[in-house]
């Protein structure tokens, strides 16, 4: 079974479903041919990385007992990113070549409690998995095909 199932619906709108039922849509912006009613892709990778790092350090402050309130990430995309339309197969420049997080931990915090935040905040697996090549097998199936 797959743990996440992208599907089409309308024009470059995806539909994307999670394991335990959730959904969330992607959608590229309007100058890429979409009709920017959701994130885009490269925007759910940036999301994706923002949240982690959010969901550790609260867990990090939940496991040393930390008076943390709250905890954001603000995060920009920088670099190569040069697409035209979806369609653009120049893929030595379609990557993004830097993300930059920002990260605002509300609570009155002490000295060695920050310290003790600074240490966990490189834990995320999503930034762990980012920094390393990770494989990606992609297979292509054409159900519909006829052809022998």
């Amino acid at each position: 079974m797959h743990e996440i199932i992208c599907q089409s619906t309308e024009g470059y709108r995806v539909e994307v479903r999670a394991t335990g039922g959730h959904v969330i849509y992607t959608d590229e912006r309007k100058r890429l041919g979409g009709d920017d009613t959701a994130m885009s892709p490269m925007q759910l990778l940036a999301a994706s990385l923002g949240a982690c790092k959010v969901v550790t350090l609260l867990g990090v402050a939940q496991a040393y007992g930390l008076p943390v309130t709250g905890v954001e990430a603000h995060v920009s995309r920088r670099g190569e990113l040069h697409l035209t339309s979806p369609a653009d197969h120049n893929q030595r420049r379609n990557f993004i070549g830097r993300l930059d997080l920002e990260i605002i931990v509300h609570g009155k915090l002490t000295s060695e409690e920050k310290l003790k935040l600074h240490e966990g905040v490189d834990a995320c697996p999503v930034e762990n998995t980012l920094r390393r090549p990770t494989p990606i097998d992609t297979t292509v199936i054409y159900p519909d095909d006829t052809a022998t």
